[in-house]
């Protein structure tokens, strides 16, 4: 099983959603980088529901990344943050 930070490749993927073409685009980078040659950009752009003038979720592509047996880990996935987790900085 591939491990990957969505995170590490999140500003990527962010610029990506300005175009469909481009978030899948950076989702194939991704793919290749760890050997993955399974998908060309058409396909990947299907299969991550990218969207004309939209691009990709960040949900859609955590979604695909672990239905091809990656572990993604996302912020979706912390708990809420309330004022136990949020550290308040101190006034000088």
């Amino acid at each position: 099983m591939k491990k990957f930070f969505i995170g590490a490749l999140l500003s990527t993927l962010l610029i990506g959603t300005v175009c469909a073409a481009e978030s899948s685009g950076a989702a194939l980078t991704v793919l290749n980088f760890f050997g993955n040659r399974e998908f060309d950009e058409a396909s990947l752009s299907k299969a991550l529901k990218s969207k004309p003038k939209i691009g990709t979720s960040l949900d859609n592509m955590v979604k695909f990344f672990r239905a091809i047996g990656w572990h993604v880990q996302s912020s979706f996935d912390a708990p809420p943050m309330d004022e136990k987790t949020v550290a308040t900085p101190k006034s000088n």
